[in-house]
């Protein structure tokens, strides 16, 4: 791999983006209890609307960055909660199709798939660093 192959890489995957969002540090780990921990390819939008407003709730203290989804101020979370999937599909984290009900579901994108397996891996080498050294 060559130093111009890494740098295309950092520009055009929505992998890397992902990890440097403003709010990475919720969205990553509530995408991965919502569909990794869980267990789910996919997830109907009435069912994961929910999720994210529950979660969304635990940052009403400000902490939450409202830039990224366009989220104007004062807002409730199941707004909230459409505006970012919203967000999160124009940015390929996430993939949305109808069913054949309509009703919309969401997946994981491939991208987002390959950006959690490194983290996974951190993980995994924590886990078996620490238990070499006991």
């Amino acid at each position: 791999m060559t130093s111009e192959h890494i740098a295309f890489l950092i520009q055009s995957s929505p992998a890397l983006p992902m990890l440097r969002l403003r709010n990475a540090g919720w969205v990553l780990p509530f995408l991965y209890t919502a569909f990794k921990e869980r267990r789910k390819m996919v997830i109907r939008e009435e069912q994961l609307v929910p999720l994210l407003a529950e979660t969304l709730g635990t940052y009403s203290d400000g902490t939450e960055n409202l830039e990224e989804a366009q989220i104007e101020f004062g807002e409730d979370e199941e707004s909230r909660s459409r505006k970012y999937l919203l967000s999160w599909v124009q940015m390929r984290i996430l993939q949305d199709f109808p069913d054949t009900e309509g009703n919309t579901n969401y997946q994981l994108s491939a991208y987002t798939e390959k950006g959690v397996q490194p983290l996974q891996n951190l993980q995994l080498e924590q886990h078996h660093v620490g238990t070499e050294s006991i």
